[in-house]
């Protein structure tokens, strides 16, 4: 569901309820493009925990190619372009 951000501040009592009960997500808009979402502290866990596991295989990955050695911002990097890219 979507809610410009006007409707969304008159109505978050009943959004954080529909987020944190009914597990909805919820995008709020502005001038008519997405720029937040309200999720529950769950969902967010659950999010987080892929996260972490996808940090993990990648930091497996690295390790296992020969030369594994890489300075800590060319690590950084790679964590970043990993997360940016879809799927």
């Amino acid at each position: 569901m979507t809610y410009p951000l006007t409707q969304a501040r008159s109505r978050l009592g009943e959004l954080v309820s529909r987020a944190r009960f009914g597990r909805e997500r919820l995008t709020i808009t502005e001038h008519g493009r997405p720029v937040a979402v309200i999720i529950s502290v769950d969902d967010l866990e659950e999010l987080q925990r892929a996260q972490d596991a996808a940090d993990l295989a990648l930091c497996r990955q690295v390790k296992a190619e020969p030369g594994a050695g890489m300075a800590h911002d060319e690590f950084m990097a790679a964590l970043e372009a990993e997360a940016v890219q879809p799927g």
